[in-house]
């Protein structure tokens, strides 16, 4: 089957050096390190003996298993994974290869909160927005390879509030969709709504159109949902994100290298569970690392340091030559101010010069907390600015133009040149962002600064757009997989 690329064609412009070649082998040694010394602590008897059959050595500690895995099983693991892989659409047109080179902008997950496109007042999610949101990352092109669930809505059961933000996704976007599914049993159930959208199981399998994230407990916890996840994942072949958050100066070493150490081991450590039981199972790093704001007590995704671990996280990545994600564009500010711009410009920058396959940032605010319109739209006016960025300056005869340099002579008039016409179309252009004269901007938008401009086009795209629809008996039996599931567990003690 032929494999669509979207319109993120392959960067080979600007790159920025993290590490020395010696420093990245002594992280990586250091990492093995860790996992044969310390080792991970494993939440289920189940996947302790997955670990073990493989060669792992098992200790019990305060009736915790903890697993200590030889070095030469990381690097076995880390060989076995695909360097590259996609992400399947239940449109096959929005299909995506992650592969070195290849950027793409997803939204920011997680948020319980959203600021009201009408009111601008803050209140909880709830799956419309959620299904709205959707519909925004569906529109847009620069939103990929993937719908990632930017809200954590609480107005569902919580056993099964996963269930319907797939729900809302998928009926929403024809795109990828990521997600976190809970448990090990909504893994299951996922994987059934999913094939009830691609036409049966075996299907599914062909194509998988939704990814797991798995999230270790910091430090170097593997928790039994966690486990329960991946073997589920790794059982039918559906490919895993491994989600790692250490805290620098709580839930890691306060220097950033020790940081990055304790995320390379814990998602090392998914990786090396997910290849045991599925060998050559798609797997990709993801990074949301910062720092604790130790002053004040709180976890600061705006910080500068947020941008620098994502960098070098996405090193290390590519060292194991291996897709990242992260998680990073994410501002402290509570509103799409310009303390959010400043944070999400420089970090941004930061993880898209590293190397990241995946950038995890749109309309994230209030350190993850908040998902606001206005900065979604904005961001993915920024992502098409990066993207050019990262394209560099193509160097040949044809764009060193000094044949056209020639002819124009000191004329000073390239406008009509039939070299102006070939590569007009490569210029950059802004949407969003205004370049025009102040009276034209005063005519036409009424002086309008760019949050409420940006809100106005939100609001038109969820009202206007149309999403791939599902067919009617697929979104039935859906919801029928949830009522029985709900019912289910009512009906229990």
């Amino acid at each position: 089957m032929k494999i669509f690329r979207t319109q993120l064609n392959v960067l080979k412009g600007l790159d920025l050096k993290v590490f020395t070649g010696d420093e990245l082998d002594l992280v990586h040694d250091a990492t093995l390190k860790v996992l044969w010394k310390t080792g991970l602590q494993i939440g289920t008897d189940e996947a302790t003996e997955i670990f073990h059959s493989a060669g792992c050595k098992v200790e019990k500690a305060e009736e915790k298993n903890i697993v200590k895995i030889p070095p030469y099983l990381v690097e076995d693991c880390i060989r076995w994974a695909p360097r590259s892989f996609v992400f399947y659409g239940r449109d096959p047109a929005k299909d995506f290869v992650v592969e070195s080179g290849r950027l793409g902008f997803s939204f920011f997950g997680e948020n319980v909160n959203i600021i009201d496109r009408e009111s601008r007042k803050l209140r909880r999610c709830t799956k419309n927005d959620l299904a709205e949101a959707s519909r925004l990352g569906d529109y847009y092109e620069e939103v990929v390879p993937f719908i990632h669930k930017c809200m954590g809505s609480l107005d569902k059961m919580a056993e099964t509030q996963s269930l319907h933000n797939y729900h809302a996704m998928v009926s929403n976007s024809s795109k990828h969709v990521v997600q976190g599914f809970f448990s090990g049993r909504n893994t299951k159930k996922i994987f059934e709504m999913a094939a009830a959208c691609t036409g049966g199981i075996e299907n599914f399998k062909k194509r998988p159109i939704v990814t797991n994230m798995v999230c270790p407990t910091s430090p170097l916890i593997l928790t039994k949902n966690v486990c329960d996840m991946s073997i589920e994942c790794a059982k039918m072949g559906t490919g895993l994100i491994g989600t790692t958050m250490p805290l620098s100066g709580v839930t890691a070493p306060t220097t950033m290298a020790g940081s990055l150490l304790i995320a390379n081991a814990e998602s090392l450590g998914i990786l090396v569970l997910s290849q045991i039981i599925n060998r050559g199972m798609p797997y990709m790093f993801a990074n949301y690392q910062t720092i604790m704001d130790l002053q004040i007590g709180t976890a600061c995704l705006g910080a500068p340091e947020a941008g620098l671990l994502a960098a070098a996280s996405s090193k290390m990545a590519k060292y194991y030559k291996l897709p990242v994600w992260c998680g990073v564009g994410i501002s402290d500010s509570k509103i799409p101010d310009a303390q959010t711009a400043y944070e999400n410009a420089i970090n941004v920058t930061m993880a898209a010069l590293g190397g990241a396959n995946v950038i995890d940032c749109i309309g994230g605010l209030e350190a993850g907390l908040t998902f606001d319109y206005a900065k979604a739209v904005m961001d993915i006016e920024y992502a098409r600015g990066i993207k050019k960025i990262l394209e560099g300056i193509e160097v040949s005869d044809e764009t060193l133009a000094t044949d056209v340099i020639d002819q124009v002579g000191h004329k000073g008039d390239y406008i009509i040149h039939d070299h102006t016409l070939r590569h007009m179309r490569s210029m950059s252009k802004a949407k969003l962002f205004d370049r025009k004269s102040r009276e034209i901007w005063v005519s036409e938008k009424g002086g309008k600064d760019i949050t409420e401009c940006a809100y106005e086009v939100a609001k038109n795209v969820v009202a206007t757009h149309k999403p791939a629809p599902l067919p009617q008996s697929v979104d039935e039996e859906m919801k029928s997989i949830i009522d029985a599931y709900e019912e289910e567990l009512s009906s229990k003690p």
